[in-house]
């Protein structure tokens, strides 16, 4: 693999494309102004090789200062308990004063306790890691404690209060002198509800969100890729945005594999490289949609990048945007999730969070039906429907091409089962019922006519369901969806 892009490990030097200011912005934040830092973002998105890149900054400033500083690198996830967690910090933090010509007795004494002890009760863990640290302190030794997957704490510490109670204290006051440098998926302030009471841990955090590349740093992107790829096309940088998007570990999958084809001789083709990669992009989608199921967070991301915008919040919209990572603004009113390719690989999760659920229901079971009739009555079976609805130009000509892609996609990519009308939209849905009205649907519909009933009906669910209606506010009020809601429990009490 090439050395160019960092892929499955931590990104470092020139591998970290952009992200400048927020490295910049973590070592001020930690060296110059003492402040304990958040980052929170997706698994992917940068949040520990920036860290990580900020205290190497750090360790270069602080021996040109002569400062004492230690500098500590930790993982929550690597522990089995608070008390290991901590007896680990105290054991690391000696070598590395040791190392720095920092001795005094009852550092000494402190590290031998632990060592000696193959495990303490809380109690006197905590009692000893407080002498341990007020002795740095009075040494004028500054310790910076970087704190990776923080989100171990909801496991780790169950609901006991204290444990989390212990980070704030030795992370604020005049007792230490430690900052913290901590990285989660969730934001502390949830992490913190497992806790019994809460906690307030968070309120001496600076809270940074760590997600989507800027629009600077995909043109970092693009001409790093251009020293390989020449030329880098509108087509190619298309492509890779469909699959990738500004997602920073899908942007290194695929750079990763293009810089490595070159280096092989091989000319790069990033439609051949995309395939090649299918299995590894994935796994990143796959991760990725357990953190939205883990976090309970699939419905409102749906509602923001798809819409319907039913029942969502503008605080809502806020907490997927800055602080988790999910969405990201593409154009004015309109956001998206990751990328294009995986919003059409969570459309094909079977999620059983319905957006709006009348009007999911509705939809669904119009296709229900659909399916079954046009079955029936041309005597084939699911399989070779879609070739039915095409040659009895049931689907529009000029969608075709586009229905047969998404329905391929989404055997192909996603591994289900799928159809031409599982992609059509109500208004394609609305254009084979009348097609076939007389004979075979007008039956299911009480008897009402067609064209000056239903016809207006289901025009107006394709207008609330159409994803661009819901980027302006305005457009879908609350008189509509109760209108919207009305019609689908008349479709339900129909079918």
């Amino acid at each position: 693999m090439s050395r160019v892009f960092a892929t499955g490990t931590l990104a470092s030097g020139s591998q970290i494309i952009g992200r400048t200011e927020l490295i910049d912005r973590i070592a001020k934040y930690l060296y110059d102004d003492g402040k304990n830092v958040s980052l929170v973002g997706l698994p992917g998105s940068g949040k520990t090789s920036s860290a990580c890149e900020a205290l190497n900054r750090i360790a270069k400033r602080k021996d040109f200062d002569g400062r004492h500083t230690l500098l500590l690198k930790t993982s929550l996830g690597l522990y089995e308990s608070f008390e290991e967690y901590w007896k680990g910090c105290v054991l690391e933090l000696y070598d590395m004063a040791s190392e720095s010509g920092i001795i005094h007795h009852i550092l000494d004494r402190e590290r031998d306790i632990f060592a000696s002890a193959s495990s303490l009760p809380y109690g006197e863990v905590k009692a000893h890691t407080e002498t341990f640290l007020k002795c740095l302190k009075k040494l004028g030794v500054r310790t910076i404690i970087f704190v990776d997957e923080f989100d171990a704490a909801v496991k780790l510490f169950g609901g006991a209060r204290h444990y989390y109670e212990f980070f704030r204290e030795a992370g604020s006051g005049e007792r230490f002198s430690i900052r913290f440098l901590i990285t989660s998926r969730l934001q502390i302030k949830r992490i913190e509800t497992n806790a019994y009471g809460n906690s307030t841990l968070w309120a001496i955090f600076d809270e940074i969100g760590v997600h989507e590349f800027s629009d600077a740093e995909m043109e970092d992107y693009y001409t790093l890729l251009e020293e390989y790829v020449v030329p880098l096309t509108v087509e190619a940088r298309q492509r890779i945005y469909q699959t990738a998007g500004r997602f920073p570990a899908l942007l290194s999958l695929i750079g990763d594999r293009i810089v490595d084809m070159r280096e092989q001789g091989t000319v790069p083709d990033v439609e051949k490289v995309i395939e090649q990669e299918r299995d590894g992009i994935l796994r990143i989608f796959s991760r990725v949609f357990k953190c939205l199921c883990d976090d309970k967070s699939a419905a409102l991301v749906i509602q923001a990048a798809v819409g319907p915008r039913y029942k969502i919040t503008p605080a809502e919209i806020q907490t997927l945007s800055e602080y988790m990572g999910y969405i990201f603004h593409e154009a004015k009113g309109f956001w998206t999730i990751i990328s294009p390719e995986f919003l059409n690989y969570l459309r094909c999760q079977k999620l059983n969070v319905p957006i709006w659920p009348q009007l999911s229901e509705a939809q669904a079971a119009l296709v229900r039906l659909v399916r079954e009739k046009l079955t029936e009555h041309f005597g084939v079976d699911r399989h070779n429907l879609d070739d039915v609805l095409i040659a009895k130009k049931l689907i529009p000509a000029t969608k075709i091409d586009q229905y047969i892609s998404d329905r391929d996609n989404n055997r192909k990519k996603y591994g289900v089962e799928s159809d031409l009308l599982d992609v059509l939209p109500i208004e394609g849905l609305a254009n084979i019922i009348s097609q076939y009205w007389p004979g075979i649907f007008s039956e299911y519909f009480k008897g009402k006519d067609y064209e000056g009933y239903w016809r207006p009906r289901f025009l107006e669910l394709a207008r609330a369901r159409n994803p661009v209606a819901h980027a302006h506010p305005d457009y879908l009020t609350d008189e509509d969806i109760a209108r919207v809601n009305a019609i689908c429990i008349e479709i339900m009490e129909c079918l």
